[in-house]
């Protein structure tokens, strides 16, 4: 899917066939939601942003997952995946229009999944505050360090 417009109330959409729809916008658009990954060894938050509704009151969400490979704007089904829905409620430097705008850009740009530079949590911090970063990936990355650490200490002390 491509994004061809946005104004105050609506996102013009051109799907792959080429066929033409709309998301209406609401006071929940722009906002950041998630589910828990599934199948994952801790509770990984998989987060994106909410854009709105169709005619037919079908959900929509823009996130970056590894099955489609870039950031793509998603059904509520495709989304959640049967999970549970949380708001996330985090503070954003951005209002909810910019991280609109941010994340479209994100489907327009095609921006490519990468699990440890681009994912999901990276895409909305994004969006949301201009950063970055994955708050998994980071605490992987600290856990690593931590048990590197402590395995010099153990081999120094020994």
């Amino acid at each position: 899917m491509k994004v061809y417009f946005i104004n105050h109330s609506t996102i013009g959409i051109i799907r792959n066939d080429g066929s033409q729809f709309n998301i209406f916008l609401n006071s929940d658009s722009g906002k950041i939601f998630y589910r828990y990954k599934i199948d994952s060894i801790s509770k990984i938050k998989h987060p994106g942003v909410y854009l709105g509704t169709d005619i037919n009151g079908n959900h929509y969400f823009i996130h970056n997952h590894y099955e489609v490979g870039f950031a793509s704007i998603v059904s509520l089904a495709e989304f959640t995946k049967g999970k549970r829905l949380y708001l996330d409620e985090r503070k954003c430097q951005n209002s909810q229009t910019q991280i609109i705008k941010i994340a479209i850009q994100s489907v327009n740009d095609r921006r490519r999944y990468s699990w440890i530079n681009d994912n999901c949590q990276t895409l909305t911090n994004d969006a949301c505050n201009n950063s970055k970063e994955s708050e998994s990936v980071n605490n992987w990355v600290g856990g690593i360090a931590l048990i590197a650490l402590f395995a010099l200490i153990v081999k120094a002390a020994s």
